[in-house]
């Protein structure tokens, strides 16, 4: 569980009784004094310990359209259904430098969620798994949800489709700092190459990668291009409870 360091005020400078507890002010929105203990010539300010469960409405907000993209988009253009996972350990959906898993690669090949949905579930380091919808054009789709001081990460997929292996995502998104539980967030998606497919443009045929290669950043001049010229969208994570 992670805490705040104690607040040390010297004895002389802190006010007394009640209206001590009371001058003090919520810390950064989440952890508030609760309970003194003197140590010597010290008053230690014990704050309280954030709440074991957040509430966070994740939204998921795709501009990749005409507006955006006029050179680039390609025909049929829309993103698979999200997935979204509250975990443990960075990495437990995807990390750039590794090896795709076998649902990653079919997440960003075919936008499929079942085998990815599963690997996360039998994955005792990850929590909540969710999935959304397809998003034809620019749209939004929400989550909500429930992140615990375990599972304090937030990470989500989509694929861009029609691509040979080219998906959407923000990863590893840490919801509880020091001060508490995040307010809110606004992240823009990043782009990548899951590694699985050598196709070079958006429409090119499935060509299986043999041996696969690390995820990372747009390879083909196509998607670089397409990065390039604008925004896929972005992520608002917000605390509602």
């Amino acid at each position: 569980m992670l805490r705040r360091a104690p607040l040390i005020v010297g004895v002389g400078a802190l006010l007394v009784g009640a209206t001590a507890l009371a001058a003090i002010d919520r810390i950064d929105g989440a952890a508030v004094a609760s309970e003194r203990a003197v140590r010597g010539d010290r008053v230690v300010i014990e704050p309280e310990p954030p709440a074991m469960i957040a509430r966070y409405r994740v939204s998921f907000i795709v501009t990749w359209g005409s507006a955006t993209h006029p050179g680039t988009l390609p025909p049929g253009s829309h993103v698979s259904p999200a997935v979204v996972a509250a975990h443990a350990e960075p990495g437990d959906l995807f990390a750039v430098g590794a090896v795709a898993s076998v649902g990653v690669e079919s997440m960003a090949e075919v936008g499929a969620t079942s085998t990815l949905v599963a690997e996360l579930r039998a994955d005792p380091s990850v929590g909540t798994v969710t999935t959304g919808r397809r998003i034809d054009g620019p749209g939004i789709d929400e989550f909500d949800v429930d992140v615990t001081q375990q599972h304090g990460l937030v990470s989500l997929v989509s694929m861009l489709a029609p691509s040979p292996d080219w998906f959407v995502g923000v990863g590893d998104v840490q919801l509880l700092g020091v001060g508490g539980w995040v307010d809110r967030l606004e992240l823009p998606l990043g782009a990548y190459d899951a590694g699985t497919d050598s196709g070079s443009g958006f429409t090119s045929p499935n060509v299986d990668t043999r041996p696969a290669q690390p995820i990372g950043g747009p390879r083909d001049v196509p998607f670089a291009a397409a990065v390039a010229e604008g925004s896929f969208g972005r992520v608002v994570i917000e605390r509602i409870g």
